[in-house]
């Protein structure tokens, strides 16, 4: 056997351990925004927590939000968060035909875009931000990229 079908060999071999990791962190994304989407049914709400010494600021914990998209446009939300040294921010964005697709920008409070789109045939996305995180506005901004109108739901919490 020659050298390079050798490397062949093991780079297919390495691509298939990777495959395979990847399913597994998929199939756990899946999982974990499964078991928080609950947690986003129903109208638009809010749930906040005070950390600030301003009791007139209402920060956020959790927020989540639904409605429906119509093709090409796009919905912005904001949360309000006041801090925590050790806080991070998840969030998700899932809507119902995966031939739609959706895209997920947030922006902090210091300008800083990050946009997420789906891969393949997800009908979600996930944004996740580790400590620490600055305090202030968060924008997040749902975009109907390809497909009809598409029912969404979108949480996001700082943890």
């Amino acid at each position: 056997m020659d050298s390079w079908h050798r490397t062949t060999q093991i780079l297919n071999l390495l691509m298939a351990v990777l495959l395979v990791a990847a399913i597994g962190v998929t199939a756990y994304s899946i999982n974990r925004v499964r078991t928080l989407e609950s947690e986003a049914k129903g109208k638009p709400t809010k749930t906040t927590t005070s950390t600030s010494a301003d009791s007139s600021s209402t920060c956020a914990s959790f927020v989540s939000w639904e409605g429906t998209i119509k093709k090409g446009k796009t919905t912005e939300y904001t949360a309000e968060f006041c801090g925590g040294s050790e806080a991070d921010l998840l969030a998700a964005l899932n809507w119902r035909n995966a031939n739609n697709k959706l895209s997920l920008t947030v922006t902090d409070p210091n300008g800083k875009v990050t946009t997420v789109t789906q891969s393949a045939t997800q009908s979600y996305v996930v944004f996740a931000q580790g400590s620490p995180l600055p305090e202030g506005s968060w924008k997040f901004t749902v975009k109907s990229v390809f497909g009809s109108n598409s029912k969404f739901s979108l949480w996001a919490r700082f943890q």
